[in-house]
């Protein structure tokens, strides 16, 4: 064998060791909420060995349909890793995030690399991250169309509360006590007016206050009104219009008042 033919042999060999092929299999599902396009991509060893994702997307999507049902089908990825994730979404440095929503699409980091802390209540942890990940998706596609959902600047405490209220997930943000103990001790902190600025430093903390504000607005005007809201905005309205038409207060106002009260 010639020396070139030898080194080309041995660069493929090692090329095939760095980059093992990886297999893609794919599922349609159709559930109350609409249709799901899942694609699993696995690096060889199934991604669903501790939980099934079929019927967890079934029964998270019957908690969302509370806010209307999928306008177009939506493509559920789950990719192998977390590293892969965050390239995926280009959003690095939030080790704690599993999956990420658009208008219509979620990337899933493969359940089975998430770290369990009660492995007996893992269906019910992936339940939970979809409801809220569907609800994201409900919400872009109720309020506008597949070209515009971005331009209707949805604020990101509503964003962000809506879809921790629908997946439940009061019992593990801060409690209203803690967060007035928070602003506190950060005087001129507005977590829900500028949250950009403190996400990375304060996560916690921001969808702790997204999640109270909205069941707030929740206990004060009922679902119906974000019902309101979103139809407003697939009549053309962006948020803050739809907002102010049916809460009577542009969302900057009720945000401030509710950070207000808690200091």
């Amino acid at each position: 064998m010639s020396r070139h033919l030898r080194c080309l042999c041995l660069l493929l060999v090692t090329a095939c060791a760095a980059a093992p092929l990886r297999r893609t299999s794919t599922q349609t599902l159709d559930t109350a909420l609409g249709r799901f396009e899942l694609s699993v991509e696995d690096d060889g060893t199934s991604p669903l060995e501790q939980v099934e994702l079929p019927q967890a997307l079934e029964r998270a999507s019957l908690a969302v349909t509370r806010w209307g049902t999928l306008n177009e089908p939506v493509a559920l990825i789950v990719v192998p890793t977390h590293a892969a994730l965050e390239r995926a979404i280009k959003h690095p440095g939030y080790p704690e995030l599993r999956a990420w929503s658009t208008y219509g699409r979620i990337l899933l980091q493969a359940p089975r690399t998430w770290t369990w802390n009660r492995p007996d209540l893992a269906q019910l942890q992936l339940e939970e991250l979809l409801r809220h990940e569907l609800t994201h998706c409900v919400m872009f596609q109720q309020s506008s169309g597949s070209g515009h959902w971005k331009s209707k600047r949805i604020a990101y405490w509503f964003r962000e509360g809506m879809a921790s209220y629908t997946a439940n997930q009061g019992y593990f943000r801060m409690s209203l006590g803690e967060l007035r103990d928070f602003y506190r001790d950060h005087p001129g902190v507005k977590l829900l007016q500028t949250p950009e600025r403190y996400d990375a430093a304060h996560h916690r903390e921001v969808y702790s206050a997204s999640h109270r504000a909205f069941l707030t607005l929740v206990d004060s005007r009922g679902e119906e009104a974000v019902r309101h809201i979103l139809a407003r905005m697939r009549e053309g309205a962006d948020f803050d219009a739809a907002f102010l038409s049916v809460i009577g207060e542009t969302s900057a106002a009720f945000a401030d008042h509710f950070e207000e009260a808690l200091r």
